[in-house]
């Protein structure tokens, strides 16, 4: 074959290799279809949820005390169902793919009205939009709930250890005058079971068990 055979034989062949590239891109975007891989599927998200066990009746006899337990505020960093953590003091950090079920301030909100329920130191414990009816209003703010990683602690590792921190802060008002009658913080620590938000959970869980029946005598010394 001469040299200028070579070349138009080449160039036939070139057109072909370009004619097919196009017929595939042009099928591709027909049908929608791409040639790159498909992407994962974004990780499974696991939520958890808060149930401590709620203290004992109380002994004290009922009062005509009716109470008001306000909607627990979140502080700063917890108005999120994304479960909190640190491994330094000042840095609030967040599980990528474990979250509570609703935000936590709702969840204690849930487990201090049973609590104050089951207390039967109140005539009625009622919440939402019942202050009118109220004598006393107790609120709550959610100042911290997290998982804390000391030494060699990882966050979903198995080195080191942690615990969880858990604080609340309660203000009684008579509701007629909107004096308070008193203020309190409680905070507690607990170690968890694991170094893993697992293991927080369980550690927060214990946590507000033990916080619920301060809370409960707290509110009813304000009547």
């Amino acid at each position: 074959m001469t040299t200028h055979g070579t070349e138009r034989a080449h160039g036939r062949f070139s057109g072909m290799v370009r004619a097919l590239a196009l017929a595939v891109a042009i099928a591709g975007t027909q049908t929608g279809c791409t040639l790159l891989p498909e992407p994962d599927d974004a990780a499974t998200v696991r939520t958890y949820t808060l149930e401590p066990t709620l203290p004992a009746p109380g002994a004290t006899a009922r009062s005509e005390t009716v109470l008001l337990l306000a909607p627990v505020r979140a502080g700063p960093g917890y108005a999120t169902p994304r479960m909190a953590y640190t491994e330094t003091p000042s840095e609030l950090a967040y599980f990528a793919t474990n979250e509570w079920v609703d935000e936590p301030a709702k969840l204690v909100e849930a487990a201090v009205l049973q609590a104050l329920d089951r207390g039967g130191s109140f005539r009625a414990v009622v919440s939402g939009p019942g202050a009118p009816l109220a004598d006393v209003a107790l609120d709550i703010e959610l100042v911290v709930l997290r998982q804390e990683f000391g030494s060699g602690g990882t966050p979903g590792g198995s080195r080191g250890g942690s615990m969880v921190r858990l604080g609340l802060r309660a203000v009684a008002t008579d509701v007629a005058s909107a004096r308070v009658i008193a203020a309190r913080r409680f905070e507690v620590t607990e170690p968890a079971p694991s170094a893993d938000p697992a293991g927080g959970v369980v550690a927060a869980t214990r946590a507000l068990t033990r916080v619920l029946p301060d809370i409960v005598s707290f509110a009813a010394a304000a009547r």
